[in-house]
């Protein structure tokens, strides 16, 4: 199920986000070409070196363990067989911080505390403008180093998380693949960890002495990968699920298990929630759990390759189906394509060309047959 449950989910589902994650995989884990041992040095080592090893999940781009492929060279290594090492699967080291900081830990640090200091700047001179509506030059001149120090923090985000690419991209001048390897593993055990802290507390609860009774009763993750983990909340309305969801941040954030480098923040409850995959989902999205008429939320169902004929014609599908009142959510309805194409603002008029109805029927209302 953490590999995806994908389909649709009438229940409300809670999406959770590690903020700045894989900058946090590299303080937490002193990922540093500085820190970076030798393959299997760790475990010969005498006396042993304190260090930290890549966990034993694979992350998207990992080699499974006991399999040689190509690698790109570690940066001790002056050149093998056609300039390509081979990496065995075995796990990544990097020695504790205790023993060495790594320059990489260290600058990602530096980023990421001088962008919360700049966010709480830009908060201050929130508040300080509505505290003083009275002068309109001091409401402007507010407002344009606002404007300046929101700049900063998004460029001191965007430098943060390049590290990970900075790091695994051919192109890179510091191009080393095992930090970017083992930032990958890290990041996806600590969601798949997220994701096994919140159903022992959930579906997976265990009654005991301590506790007898499940703290979110049914919760089950159906997604933890990247950087998110989407728990579902069987039979909550979306406030309660917004409630449960920011208790589930909080909890997985303070826990002993995960790093403190790690925060888990609540982003949004999509009820319903369509998930189609890695990184493909849309919703009606609740980020209070009061608000009156929730808007769609979807990410990666829209592709570039698409012209706006077919994108437009896949967010009025979308719309229909997660926002309307209607009960088309009910599995024992049947539609035909062509009464929807109302609904999707293309009147059966304008649509005669035989062409444009396999494009909308095969585009647009591949996604309503896949819901009903």
């Amino acid at each position: 199920r953490h590999d995806g449950s994908e389909g649709l989910h009438t229940d409300p589902v809670a999406v959770l986000d590690f903020a700045s994650l894989y900058p946090s995989c590299f303080i937490a884990n002193n990922i540093c070409w500085s820190t970076l041992l030798p393959p299997k040095k760790h475990d010969e080592a005498n006396p042993p070196i304190p260090h930290h090893v890549t966990p034993d999940t694979v992350a998207p781009n990992s080699r499974v363990a006991g399999v040689s492929a190509p690698f790109d060279m570690f940066p001790w290594e002056t050149g093998t067989d056609n300039e390509v090492r081979r990496w065995h699967g075995s796990g990544i080291a990097f020695v504790e911080q205790s023993t060495h900081a790594g320059l990489m830990p260290r600058l990602l640090q530096r980023l990421l505390t001088e962008r919360r200091q700049v966010k709480a700047r830009i908060k201050e001179l929130h508040n300080t403008r509505a505290a003083d509506d009275d002068d309109d030059d001091d409401a402007k001149a507010i407002e344009d180093v606002a404007a300046v120090l929101d700049a900063r923090q998004l460029t001191l985000k965007l430098l943060a998380n390049a590290s990970y690419g900075f790091c695994g991209a051919d192109t890179s001048h510091l191009c080393c693949k095992p930090l970017a390897e083992a930032c990958l593993r890290f990041g996806n055990h600590y969601a798949r960890a997220a994701a096994r802290l919140i159903e022992a507390e959930g579906m997976g609860h265990t009654p005991s002495t301590e506790s007898t009774t499940a703290r979110w009763p049914g919760a089950h993750a159906i997604y933890a990968n990247t950087d998110s983990v989407f728990v579902k909340l069987p039979g909550r309305t979306a406030a309660q699920a917004v409630k449960e969801g920011r208790q589930m941040a909080e909890f997985v954030s303070t826990h002993a298990q995960m790093p403190h480098a790690l925060t888990l923040e609540f982003e949004r409850v999509l009820s319903p929630c369509l998930l189609d995959g890695h990184n493909r989902y849309a919703g009606a999205e609740f980020v209070t759990g009061e608000e009156p008429t929730p808007r769609l939320h979807q990410k990666g169902l829209l592709e570039r390759t698409q012209c706006a004929f077919i994108q437009q014609t896949i967010l009025q599908a979308m719309r229909v189906c997660m926002l309307s009142e209607l009960s088309i959510l009910d599995p024992r309805v049947v539609f035909s394509p062509w009464a929807l194409l109302p609904l999707l603002g293309y009147p059966l008029g304008e649509t005669r060309h035989r062409s444009a109805h396999r494009r909308v029927d095969g585009s647009g209302l591949g996604l309503w047959a896949a819901v009903s």
